[in-house]
């Protein structure tokens, strides 16, 4: 595992036990939340799957809130998902949000109309190849990355399945952190009318020094 992403697994479950520790963390998230809502266009109609909650799902239990979507958090830390699942139960939203012990690389993602990926996810190419295999049409992927690792992941086209848009919401400084939204699109079309769906996925280049979304 990276460095960055164990240091965040691993101070999530010590702030997990502090309830102040947990308010200035879950505040850092929230406006990161609140622009990948506006750009993901969530609202109460969708499901949205976390690969990655931790055991502060602060951005899950952020966007329940916020949009009033169907929320499923996974997490491969057995300790990770009892530390959700306590704070989901302390603050009564058993009834929307639920944690559970599963891997991104096994989950069945076909019943979920957004899927949000932590950067702690990892390996990223072997959540994206995963969850690509078993997408519905239109399936929203807000995935949260660095822009070296964006770079290879652009790149994987599974099976029958295009990006078929892509944006960028920058994060921390100069953006070196970014949350990246793919759309995807069951492509049943010719060869040639699918290259034409993708140039704008071929001509993306992630931006070091300008915010795409504000």
């Amino acid at each position: 595992m990276k460095l960055i992403p164990f240091m965040t697994k691993e101070l999530e479950k010590i702030f997990s036990k502090s309830t102040v520790l947990m308010k200035l963390y879950s505040a850092y998230y929230k406006k990161i939340v609140k622009k990948e809502v506006e750009l993901a266009g969530i609202d109460n109609n969708d499901s949205v799957l976390f690969i990655g909650g931790g055991s502060i799902p602060c951005t899950a239990l952020q966007m329940a809130s916020m949009t009033g979507a169907r929320v499923m958090i996974i997490d491969v830390d057995p300790v990770a998902v009892e530390g959700a699942n306590k704070i989901i139960s302390k603050l009564n939203l058993s009834h929307r949000v639920k944690a559970r012990l599963i891997s991104g690389q096994k989950i069945n993602a076909g019943d979920f109309s957004v899927i949000h990926i932590a950067r702690q996810a990892m390996p990223h190419d072997e959540i994206m190849e995963n969850i690509t295999n078993k997408l519905s049409d239109d399936t929203r992927i807000l995935l949260r990355s660095n822009l070296f690792c964006f770079e290879k992941l652009r790149k994987i086209h599974v099976d029958n399945c295009k990006y078929i848009y892509i944006q960028q919401i920058k994060q921390g400084f100069l953006g070196l952190k970014s949350t990246f939204m793919f759309t995807i699109k069951k492509d049943r079309r010719s060869e040639s009318e699918s290259k034409k769906v993708n140039s704008y996925t071929d001509s993306f280049n992630p931006d070091f020094a300008g915010t795409l979304v504000s």
